[in-house]
């Protein structure tokens, strides 16, 4: 959605540009009730996903405590959060509904962001060497979503785990956030 909402803005004159902003702004995906943690990018990427979840109907339980401020940028905090609810609920998708889960723990701590996300998935993700592959027809335009994860956490002199066992996949992510400056 939000590469459509940026390429519509790209084409339309400053006035036009500004108002459709400031509409997208206002918008309920952006401004939703849900207030989960103190982080604004963190809120927004969750409310975002929060309609898709209700709409698949994925039993969600989401624990978030990120500090507002944090030497991690916004747009690899959205990044990070949004490729792995995204990677989460199309696995979801996949199965019957009654089976369909994500639990989200992500907490700020002594200068770590850890992250924990598991959901159910149908098999574990396909890997070619120590890269995830995507199961799609389309592996031009699909499949980034673990690579980019990891490559955030890498930037942020983190680890990142993944396990799948008896039909849950599990991602784990630490990365150092301590205090933006």
């Amino acid at each position: 959605d939000m590469a459509n909402h940026l390429h519509t803005m790209d084409v339309l004159d400053n006035t036009g540009m500004r108002a459709y902003l400031k509409e997208l702004l206002a918008s309920p995906a952006m401004t939703g009730n849900l207030r989960i943690c103190d982080n604004d990018i963190v809120n927004a990427v969750i409310t975002g996903k929060t309609a898709r979840l209700e709409e698949a109907e994925i039993q969600a339980k989401i624990e978030v405590d990120i500090h507002k401020e944090l030497a991690v940028s916004d747009i690899d905090l959205c990044a990070l959060f949004a490729n792995a609810l995204d990677n989460a609920i199309e696995a979801c998708v996949k199965l019957p509904s009654m089976r369909r889960f994500i639990r989200l723990r992500a907490v700020t701590d002594k200068g770590l962001l850890m992250l924990r996300l598991e959901n159910a998935a149908a098999s574990a993700p396909t890997q070619e060497g120590d890269r995830f592959v995507t199961s799609k027809k389309d592996r031009a335009s699909h499949g980034f979503g673990l690579a980019s994860i990891r490559d955030i956490v890498e930037k942020y002199d983190g680890t990142m785990a993944t396990e799948y066992a008896e039909g849950v996949f599990v991602l784990i992510c630490t990365l150092t956030a301590g205090e933006a400056k």
